[in-house]
């Protein structure tokens, strides 16, 4: 019973306050879109770029410079996290690139 009486003063309240429904309603519809655009911007984003890497070659090449002042150590130290842990390649740009930085 009691159920019932609380649908009934929502009603109530609905029919009495349309202007604050209908722009309650409105926050609501504008809300919830914004999230799914935002989601599906970003996902599409993402998959573009996944894209463009994908179709940029050979993903196993360390391309560096000729008057790039490296020595053999700090090349073989770039080169092995992109060879053997690829996850570990994001801490080596600081060091590489410190005019980025």
């Amino acid at each position: 019973m009691k159920l019932f009486r609380y649908l009934q003063v929502a009603i109530e309240s609905i029919l009495t306050y349309k202007l604050r429904a209908i722009l309650t309603l409105l926050g609501f519809i504008i809300g919830v879109a914004a999230v799914v655009s935002m989601v599906g911007l970003g996902q599409g984003m993402s998959d573009d770029i996944m894209t463009e890497v994908s179709n940029s070659g050979s993903l196993d090449l360390l391309e560096l410079q000729a008057d790039t002042p490296f020595t053999n150590a700090e090349v073989a130290a770039l080169a092995d996290p992109v060879l053997t842990r690829p996850w570990l390649l994001w801490s080596q740009f600081p060091s590489a690139t410190p005019m980025l930085w």
